[in-house]
């Protein structure tokens, strides 16, 4: 169409006026060029389930994550179904086991709690739990957090409190549709409780809305995903510019001045169970060059606290199938100076 046949045609100019806007906007987003942050404190989510889910011995991971690795900032979480097994039966072992090891060697938690926590199926509900009713769920869940808050709430290795996990975000797990008002009730009831620590929750950094769930926190964590898998799909970059996150923390800091990387992919987003993935296709999205690559671009997004999603990966490839290569990789940020393992507000 010539530019005569476009004036004529006033919303096809329009169209065309917004695709080179945004093309020329893409380019120049591109192009622009922040000093990679070189203050990092990084840390790793670790998921006792997920590390079981594996195979693995849960307490031989975290133990070479600290002491191999040298991770010292760890965001777990308190899962309600291994917590609360049976109704208004709490067993806090297995967490008062990860929590005390981390604490022993000078390391910082960030503390998860509530239903929808880090690791798949999202929503870690108890058995007993199942078949109550919403309202009656969260009245349980209301009942359960000051029993967690309460049990760490003198523990100094204790940082923070991440309540729930992408709370607002509308689909992915097997999770009931956001309830707002109830996350609100949530944030301020831990608030009441512990009134020393700065409180924490997640949103996704690609597909969330930043101001909506930074509103009720202190902190905001937000994920980072180079490369994803959809059914019928296949493999998908995301197409974006390390500038995308560095620009959208800083359009949002009058809301929630401090965020952090709270989910940064370091292992593959798989069609299925690791198991049941050929390694030549697990490695199609994580490998040890792609690591490197991904390290860069993170240090590019300007955030001074970042945590890597998928130690358990790593230390299943090196243990059960005698790889080391993505441990070794990993190896080298820890060990690095730009990783202090610094104090955590």
């Amino acid at each position: 169409m010539n530019h005569s046949a476009l004036r004529e045609h006033p919303f096809a100019l329009a169209i065309v006026t917004v695709l080179i806007g945004f093309g020329i906007f893409w380019v120049v987003l591109y192009q622009l060029d922040y000093t990679p942050e070189t203050s990092i404190a990084y840390g790793v989510t670790f998921s006792k389930p997920h590390a079981e889910f594996l195979g693995l011995n849960w307490q031989e991971t975290l133990l070479a994550a600290l002491d191999d690795l040298n991770i010292r900032h760890f965001r777990i979480a308190a899962y309600w179904n291994q917590i609360e097994p049976q109704d208004d039966q709490f067993d806090f072992s297995a967490l008062d086991w990860q929590v005390n090891e981390i604490a022993k060697r000078g390391g910082k938690i960030t503390v998860a709690i509530g239903q929808r926590l880090p690791r798949w199926p999202e929503c870690h509900t108890p058995a007993w739990a199942e078949s109550l009713n919403q309202g009656q769920q969260e009245q349980k869940i209301m009942q359960m957090l000051p029993v967690v808050i309460s049990r760490y709430e003198d523990n100094p290795a204790v940082v923070r409190w991440q309540v729930e996990n992408e709370p607002l975000l509308p689909f992915f797990g097997r999770c009931a549709p956001p309830d707002e008002k109830f996350f609100e009730r949530e944030v301020a009831l831990v608030r009441r409780m512990d009134q020393t620590r700065p409180l924490m929750t997640t949103a996704s950094g690609e597909l969330d809305d930043w101001d909506r769930t930074g509103s009720y926190v202190d902190i905001l964590g937000v994920s980072l995903y180079r490369t994803i898998w959809k059914r019928f799909i296949g493999y998908i970059d995301y197409p974006l510019p390390a500038a995308f996150y560095k620009l959208r923390a800083e359009s949002v800091k009058e809301v929630v001045p401090d965020i952090v990387l709270s989910e940064l992919q370091a292992e593959p987003w798989l069609s299925g169970a690791p198991q049941d993935v050929p390694l030549d296709e697990q490695y199609r999205s994580m490998n040890p060059a792609r690591f490197q690559k991904l390290m860069a671009y993170a240090r590019a997004t300007g955030f001074d606290e970042i945590y890597l999603w998928g130690v358990e990966w790593w230390y299943w490839l090196k243990t059960k199938h005698e790889k080391s290569e993505m441990w070794e990789a990993a190896r080298t940020v820890f060990a690095a100076p730009t990783a202090p393992a610094t104090p955590l507000q």
